[in-house]
C-alpha cells in the first residue's frame, strides 16, 4: 500500500514538472492545449536559448497556418485552400538553431519531435492561443514573437469568417509543418 503510494506521488510529481497543469490552475495562468502559461513560456526559454540573438530566431517563429473550404450543397464545388501568410518571412536561408542539449534530443527522440527549430506551437498564431499570447506578450523578450502571433491570429479569423460569411465550410485545419 505504502509503495503505490509512493508511487502515485512520484508519477504525479514528474506530471507536474513535465506540464506544469497544477501550478498552472493554481496561479489561475491562461491554457493552450492543455497547458498553462508558465509551461509555454518554459519552452518558449529552452527554444530561444538555441539561437544567438532573437532576431536569429524570427525566421523559425512562424509555421504553417492554413484550411481548406468547400460550398456545401454544391456538388462539384472545388475545394479551396487557404494559408495564412507569414509576416516578414524572408525564407529559409536563416541560421538554424543550435541542437537541444543532450537531455532534451533524448526526449524528443522518444517523444518522435524532428522539428526543434521551429518555435512552439503558441507562436505560431492559432486564434486558440490568444489568451496564453496576451500573458507572454507582458514580457518584453517574447513581445516581438507574441505580437506577430496574435496578428496572424487576428488574420486567420478573419480570413474564416469571410469565406465562412461567403457560404463556404472549413473541412480540413492544418496547424504546423507536417511531421516527417
Amino acid at each position: 500500500m505504502l509503495l503505490a503510494a509512493v508511487v502515485l506521488l512520484t508519477l504525479g510529481i514528474l506530471y507536474e514538472c513535465a506540464t506544469h497543469v497544477g501550478r498552472g490552475w493554481l496561479r489561475g495562468e491562461a491554457f493552450f492545449d492543455g497547458r498553462p502559461t508558465s509551461y509555454w513560456r518554459l519552452r518558449c526559454d529552452e527554444w530561444l536559448d538555441r539561437f544567438d540573438t532573437p532576431e536569429a530566431a524570427a525566421p523559425w517563429a512562424q509555421s504553417y497556418l492554413g484550411f481548406t473550404f468547400v460550398k456545401p450543397g454544391v456538388e462539384s464545388s472545388p475545394q479551396l485552400n487557404v494559408i495564412v501568410p507569414m509576416f516578414g518571412f524572408l525564407g529559409f536561408d536563416a541560421k538554424p538553431a543550435r541542437p537541444p542539449n543532450w537531455w532534451k534530443q533524448q526526449w524528443n527522440a522518444l517523444c518522435g519531435e524532428k522539428d526543434h527549430c521551429y518555435a512552439p506551437k503558441v507562436l505560431w498564431g492559432i486564434p486558440d492561443a490568444e489568451p496564453v499570447l496576451r500573458e507572454l506578450n507582458d514580457q518584453a523578450k517574447y513581445r516581438r514573437f507574441t505580437v506577430q502571433a496574435l496578428e496572424r491570429a487576428k488574420l486567420y479569423v478573419e480570413i474564416r469568417q469571410q469565406l465562412e460569411k461567403e457560404g463556404f465550410q472549413v473541412i480540413h485545419e492544418q496547424h504546423g509543418f507536417p511531421r516527417q
